[in-house]
């Protein structure tokens, strides 16, 4: 092998030095790119001013600005469509960005008040057990509310009505509440073996939620399913006992109650130390009666008491 001359030496010098300036160059290329790249104005959605945690975001609560990208957090978003009609799960300061993992939609999962529609109210309800269509309803399905009520003091003369109370209204949840058994068993009993109570809770306005809380504390609720997309509602006239049947309730006959003797005017009461009814009419009896005669001579008309003893 060769020895190295002193011009080999000098152009792998050369070469070297060359390369490292090249490496150089490139890097700070990249680094100006990066920093360029960080100061670039993106569009961003920003808090008009402090919005509390659970809060249905409205457009005046938020705003569109530009900022660049290295000072922002990541998944922010950039529309306001993005954010207007979703709720906060946390706060956020005035002018803060708002990122897509501190809002969430309306759904049920946040609570059933921010499912309820504008103008509605939401009732929950106790069901009869087979709830009708045999446990199918699932939130979101229209079903039509009907009661069935007794009418009658006696159960000779009770009449079955059955009665549809609302029609086309939305379900917003079903499920199970779970009551004691027994109420006269045990403690101990009734925690060991409860039974499940349904429930329904319904979208109502506000005079349709005071019918159903009636028909649900004088009768038995069941839900009917209504086929996806029918919104009809039928006149209906109700369901009769007597009309399904045949038979009418068995007639009664009830006692008129004595009427109380009137009282006398003038008289003081018995506690106020007057005499009673039976005293005053037992004095009258014993007090003379008195006979009018009318007596008319020429044009002189008279009339004469006359007394009998």
């Amino acid at each position: 092998m060769g020895k190295l001359t002193r011009r080999t030496i000098v152009l792998a010098a050369l070469c070297a030095g060359a390369l490292a300036a090249l490496l150089a160059y490139l890097f700070l290329d990249r680094e100006q790119l990066r920093a360029a790249e960080m100061t670039k104005p993106v569009p961003v959605v920003v808090a008009a001013y402090e919005i509390p945690v659970r809060t249905v975001i409205e457009p005046g609560m938020v705003r569109e600005t530009t900022r660049p990208v290295g000072t922002l957090p990541t998944n922010c978003a950039s529309s306001l469509r993005e954010v207007v009609g979703k709720v906060t799960v946390k706060a956020l300061a005035a002018d803060e960005p708002v990122r897509r993992v501190v809002i969430a939609a309306q759904t049920a999962a946040l609570g059933l008040s921010y499912v309820v529609p504008p103008g509605m109210r939401a009732v929950t309800v106790a069901v009869d057990p087979i709830i009708g269509v045999a446990g199918f309803l699932k939130a979101g399905d229209h079903v039509d509310v009907v009661a069935t009520f007794g009418t009658g003091m006696y159960s000779l003369d009770r009449v079955g009505v059955t009665k549809t109370v609302l029609q086309d209204v939305e379900l917003l949840a079903i499920g199970p509440d779970v009551v004691p058994e027994e109420v006269g068993k045990p403690a101990a009993d009734r925690a060991a073996k409860p039974k499940e109570q349904p429930n329904a809770t319904l979208a109502v306005a506000p005079g349709d939620a005071e019918r159903l809380i009636l028909a649900e504390s004088q009768g038995k609720l069941r839900l009917i399913l209504r086929r996806a997309g029918d919104d009809l509602k039928v006149a209906l006239s109700g369901a009769h006992s007597e009309a399904l049947t045949g038979a009418r309730p068995a007639a009664r006959t009830y006692a008129a109650a004595p009427r109380p003797a009137p009282a006398s005017y003038g008289m003081s009461p018995w506690f106020l130390g007057g005499a009673t009814h039976t005293e005053a009419a037992a004095k009258a009896a014993e007090k003379p009666q008195a006979n009018s005669v009318e007596t008319i001579r020429g044009t002189q008309k008279s009339t004469v008491e006359v007394r009998s003893e």
